[in-house]
């Protein structure tokens, strides 16, 4: 969490000099905050009450997803692009989250729920990223693939949590 905090820092420093990406600067930096947030919540798990470390935790990683598909989208120059769709995966989570946590108590689900939210988020980076070929665009063609292994990552985790026996914490997974 501190690695990802020292990137919002220097993102927010990138973001007061650099005029022309100021947008898309702005929601990475927000990005990297709520992401070390999560991780720091993420870390006092059992320290403090599971509605901070597991449902605020979540809407702050999966916020952080969000903000960084926002910013692609600026840099992409489509301002706005999937917005609604983002947020409202953003609001199903937090509502999963609640729900998994406190009507029907499951890691396993939780982890699936994630997992779903965070790929759909990937692929429509994808999606964002595909909108303009440049060509020879190395970091763009990259992202993309980070994006990709991201998802194959997730669908891995999804079977894993599937195929498991229930887990009593997502720590011990």
């Amino acid at each position: 969490s501190v690695v990802r905090l020292l990137n919002a820092l220097i993102l927010l420093l990138a973001w007061r000099s650099a005029k022309s990406l100021r947008a898309p600067i702005g929601y990475w930096s927000v990005g990297f905050v709520l992401a070390g947030m999560s991780m720091t919540l993420l870390a006092f798990r059992n320290v403090m009450p599971d509605f901070f470390s597991i449902v605020v935790a979540t809407a702050c990683i999966v916020g952080s997803q969000v903000a960084i598909q926002e910013g692609i989208a600026q840099y992409m120059g489509k301002p706005g692009y999937m917005k609604k769709t983002v947020l409202m995966i953003w609001v199903i989570i937090v509502a999963g989250s609640l729900f998994f946590t406190y009507i029907n108590p499951s890691v396993n689900n939780r982890i699936v729920a994630y997992s779903i939210s965070a790929a759909l988020i990937a692929l429509i980076g994808i999606k964002t990223l595909c909108m303009r070929d440049t060509g020879e665009d190395t970091p763009r063609r990259f992202t993309i693939f980070l994006f990709v292994l991201f998802m194959c990552l997730m669908i891995f985790r999804i079977t894993i949590a599937v195929a498991q026996e229930e887990y009593t914490d997502l720590l011990n997974s």
